[in-house]
């Protein structure tokens, strides 16, 4: 039960990081479309945040793949369908910060605020992502050990 404990303590805090990236992406949507006419240095900009996506969510995926979906399959038996499903979404992460990094090398090349509004896409449609992933490993595995801390009491006839 400690082990189950330990390991979403630490999926609290990645999650606390992945939030907290999640305001910088839309943070970065708004000041570029807001920038767009100003000539704002899209690929700087996209540098930082592509880099921080990747750091964040590599420690995520390390995290949860490795130690909280391990963890809570031995304490609880597989939760398989619901980890699978969420390392699925840990790959379509991935690819969010693929197509970032590409605008990001076709940046220079082309017209800047041209390239701006798909970015801009981009970075919402990663955070929306990650804003709904967060939500669902917070309701699936914080629910499973709520309900093994605190199980309902059966009522005997």
């Amino acid at each position: 039960m400690l082990e189950s404990v330990t390991t979403l303590e630490r999926l609290a805090r990645e999650h606390h990081a992945l939030m907290g990236l999640l305001r910088e992406m839309e943070l970065l949507a708004l000041r570029l479309e807001e920038d767009r006419e100003n000539g704002t240095d899209v690929g700087s900009s996209l540098d930082t945040i592509v880099e921080a996506m990747q750091a964040h969510l590599l420690c995520h995926v390390e995290t949860t793949e490795e130690l909280v979906y391990a963890a809570l399959a031995r304490e609880f038996g597989s939760p398989e369908p619901e980890a699978e499903a969420l390392a699925t979404e840990h790959r379509e992460l991935q690819g969010w910060i693929a197509r970032l990094g590409l605008h990001r090398r076709t940046v220079d090349l082309l017209d800047p605020a041209a390239v701006t509004a798909e970015v801009c896409r981009c970075l919402r449609s990663a955070a929306a992502v990650i804003g709904l992933h967060v939500q669902k490993e917070e309701l699936i595995y914080f629910r499973l050990l709520g309900e093994r801390l605190h199980p309902k009491p059966t009522r005997s006839t």
